[in-house]
């Protein structure tokens, strides 16, 4: 399991924590300050999270986060088998960017007289 949180509660001190689940205590992930949105990758080995105005991702055994792309705050992240993560947002359609980074295209546009945004996507099976 992986979620974000800080002793004050507020996302200028959040960090991203591992916590196994035969454990009760969870382990801080270097390099994820201000990290919010945590999710894994369909394989297992990586970690998602947006920080700092940037999708990013980790190692699920650690290293040095890597830049994927620069994005607004997400309203939602889903990462495909096939590489691809959407990511929503706020006053705008459903973004999509590689997993190996590049600039995020757009994947659907709102339609500003019946809609505010595209949020919380999410991979079907």
């Amino acid at each position: 399991m992986v979620f974000s949180g800080s002793a004050d509660g507020t996302v200028q001190k959040a960090t991203l924590h591992k916590r196994p689940l035969d454990r009760e205590e969870a382990i801080p992930i270097q390099g994820t300050e201000e990290a919010v949105c945590p999710l894994f990758s369909p394989d297992g080995k990586w970690i998602g999270f947006w920080s700092k105005g940037k999708w990013r991702k980790v190692a699920v055994n650690g290293g040095i986060p890597i830049d994927i792309c620069e994005c607004m705050w997400p309203m939602g992240l889903t990462w495909a088998e096939g590489g691809m993560v959407v990511l929503g947002g706020l006053d705008t359609g459903l973004l999509q960017v590689s997993q190996d980074g590049g600039k995020p295209e757009e994947l659907t546009r709102i339609n500003l007289e019946k809609e505010m945004s595209h949020r919380l996507p999410f991979f079907l099976p």
